[in-house]
Order: C-alpha cells, then sequence, then structure tokens
C-alpha cells in the first residue's frame, strides 16, 4: 500500500492548527464562594451574580453559597436589594466570599408591592393598603368579595347571580 504525501502533509497540518487554536481562548473554570452582610457576617440569600456584560449568572442559596462557571479574565457583579452593587475581577482565583454592604438610601426609596417591588420613584399611582385584620370576619367565600368596596378606585362587580361565579 502506497502513501500519499501530497493528502497526508495538508490534513497533518490541519490537525496540528486545530490543536493550537484552544491555547488562545481563556480557560473555563467553577468558581464558588459565599456571600454575607458586613453588619453582622450572616449570610445573605438571593444575592444576584452576573459575569459583566453577558447573562451568564447565579444566585446564592439561603447559606449564602454560590457556584459559577467563568473565564479566568471575567469580572462579576454581586448585587441585591438593599445593599451596594460590587464588582469583583475573577483573576484566576476559585473562591471569592464577598462582604456586601447596605446601602440604606436604597432602602428608602424601594416599595414592596404584592406582586414584586418597584422604585419609589417610578410608582405613578395611589398605593392603598387592606390588612388581614380589616377582611377576617366579613362572611363571603371569594377573595374578591372580601375586597369589594375596600379601596378607592378600584371597582369589583359580581357578573352573574350563581354562586361561586367569577367577578371581574
Amino acid at each position: 500500500m502506497k502513501l500519499n504525501y501530497h493528502i497526508l502533509k495538508p490534513l497533518l497540518l490541519f490537525i496540528i492548527a486545530i490543536s493550537y487554536t484552544n491555547y488562545g481562548y481563556a480557560q473555563v473554570k467553577t468558581i464558588a464562594g459565599k456571600v454575607s452582610a458586613s453588619e453582622d457576617g450572616s449570610a445573605i440569600p438571593g444575592v444576584n451574580i452576573l459575569v459583566k456584560n453577558t447573562t451568564t449568572g447565579a444566585v446564592t442559596d439561603v447559606n449564602g453559597n454560590y457556584a459559577l462557571s467563568v473565564d479566568e479574565n471575567d469580572i462579576l457583579v454581586f448585587s441585591s436589594i438593599g445593599y451596594s452593587t460590587q464588582e469583583v475581577a475573577v483573576a484566576g482565583r476559585s473562591v471569592i466570599n464577598l462582604t456586601l454592604e447596605a446601602d440604606v438610601k436604597s432602602l428608602q426609596e424601594i416599595v414592596v408591592v404584592g406582586y414584586g417591588s418597584q422604585l419609589k420613584k417610578e410608582i405613578t399611582g395611589a398605593v392603598q393598603t387592606v390588612t388581614s385584620k380589616d377582611l377576617k370576619d366579613i362572611p363571603v367565600s371569594q377573595i374578591n368579595q372580601k375586597l369589594q368596596g375596600r379601596l378607592a378606585g378600584v371597582q369589583i362587580n359580581q357578573t352573574t347571580g350563581k354562586p361561586g361565579q367569577g367577578m371581574t
């Protein structure tokens, strides 16, 4: 069997070129750590950790721990409601433990609503509160019926006379 060197040589060069292309890229590795509060050192659950300028990220667990796959040259952005945002360069480390400072100014500007939270400056309407004490002793079966007539500017109407039917 005779080898055809004019075909084998370009194939060998191609294989060598492909094997060297991986050295130009940053190495992907897993980084882990714990995020805690500066006041008392307690763990902060729910801290968002994002790789800067990407959508890759993680969230701390109940004990403030996280793990994330990153490149060695990435920058991590740590943010949480009520705490100052911090940016930390990975710089070849495999463990980054971080302490977040409370942002008292931003705590005063956030309004927590029934379905999330909003900045105080972004609320354009009136905010009203109904407590469980106000609704506790009303003898009806649906929460809509309990709210009927309790909030100014909110209309809750029963569309049919059938028991158990929805309201609008």
